[in-house]
C-alpha cells in the first residue's frame, strides 16, 4: 500500500499523506514534474519526476496512474532511465503528445 526506502542515515521515508508517530520526515514537497508523454489508440502514458528526500524519484503512468517507480541519486541517472523508457515506448508505436500546461506557471524575469 506505501512504498518507502531505507535511507542511509537510518531514518524510514514514507511516499504517503499519512504521517506516522515516530517517524522522521525532512520537509520536501516537490510537485512532480511530467517530462515527457506518449498517446497511441486514446491512451497515454507519462514520465513524471519529483525531488524527495532520498533521491530524484521518477514514476511512469497509464492513464493517470503511477505503475513503475524507480528512485536515482542523480538527475542524469533518472533522465537516462526515462528517456530508454521512452524510446522503448516510441519504438511499440506511442507517439509523443503536447503536455499540459502547468496549474501554476513559473515566470523567468
Amino acid at each position: 500500500m506505501w512504498a518507502g526506502l531505507k535511507a542511509p542515515e537510518g531514518l524510514y521515508y514514507i511516499r504517503s499523506s499519512v504521517r506516522l508517530p515516530g517517524i522522521k520526515s525532512p520537509v520536501v514537497n516537490d510537485q512532480p514534474t511530467t517530462i515527457w508523454k506518449l498517446g497511441r489508440n486514446g491512451e497515454s502514458v507519462a514520465c513524471q519526476v519529483r525531488l524527495v528526500p532520498y533521491g530524484i524519484e521518477v514514476d511512469l503512468t497509464h492513464g493517470g496512474t503511477v505503475v513503475l517507480t524507480r528512485v536515482f541519486e542523480t538527475d542524469d541517472e533518472a533522465l537516462t532511465w526515462a528517456q530508454k523508457k521512452r524510446s522503448a515506448r516510441e519504438a511499440q508505436g506511442w507517439e509523443p503528445v503536447a503536455l499540459d500546461p502547468p496549474d501554476n506557471p513559473t515566470r523567468v524575469v
